[in-house]
């Protein structure tokens, strides 16, 4: 049997809803991602306080590293899936995509459109939109 999801994402939170199952399946991933640089004491010892920010290239590298791990876990949720329909603001969602097809063996059916932050309710009655309009068939 083919089954469809729909996946709400960003760069904190995904939101994966497995359709064709009764009860709709829906699970949440929290991401461990942080985007701002956190100094290493809280207060400042001396003058070179730029010093106690960790290096653009370290911050880079651990960014991308708990993507990676993130995008992994919400790949593991869809082992059983053939169409997934993409849906969130910003880059979150063409990074997972981009993830999604180069890393793994299987044949994708894959649809991405932007979306603002939305509800459960609302991102289940979003991805069964999707699945039944005349444009995906």
């Amino acid at each position: 049997m083919k089954f469809n999801a729909g996946l709400w994402i960003d760069h904190r939170e995904a939101v994966v809803v497995v359709l064709d199952k009764c009860p709709t399946v829906t699970h949440r991933i929290q991401s461990s991602v942080d985007f701002q640089p956190r100094r290493l004491e809280e207060t400042p010892t001396g003058p070179f306080e730029a010093q106690q920010v960790p290096a653009d290239d370290s911050r880079q590298r651990k960014l991308t590293g708990e993507l990676t791990k993130f995008y992994d876990q919400v790949i593991s949720c869809l082992a059983n899936i053939e169409a997934v329909f993409v849906f969130g603001p910003g880059e979150a969602k063409n990074e997972f995509v981009g993830r999604l097809t180069t890393n793994s063996t299987r044949a994708w059916e894959v649809s991405v459109e932007t979306a603002d932050r939305m509800s459960d309710p609302q991102i289940i009655e979003r991805a069964r939109q999707h699945f039944q309009s005349a444009a995906f068939r």
